[in-house]
């Protein structure tokens, strides 16, 4: 039958697709990993992020819409 066929044919292959999904996990998780990194440094040089003080609407609402832009 077909269907035996398909499954017979996952089996034999399994390997090779968790071996293709843990790279695409390692490839994915690498290109996070710049980015947040790019993002960290684009945030340290621009000192005003950083220098707001304080927890209210208005000041979280800056620091968003600042990210916003940078993002």
């Amino acid at each position: 039958m077909l269907i035996d066929h398909y499954v017979r044919y996952k089996e034999d292959h399994g390997d090779e697709a968790v071996a293709l999904s843990e790279q695409k996990v390692k490839e994915t998780e690498a290109i996070f990993i710049r980015q947040v990194t790019n993002l960290v440094e684009v945030l340290r040089a621009q000192i005003t992020f950083y220098s707001q003080k304080g927890d209210t609407f208005d000041e979280a609402y800056n620091r968003v819409m600042f990210l916003k832009q940078v993002i």
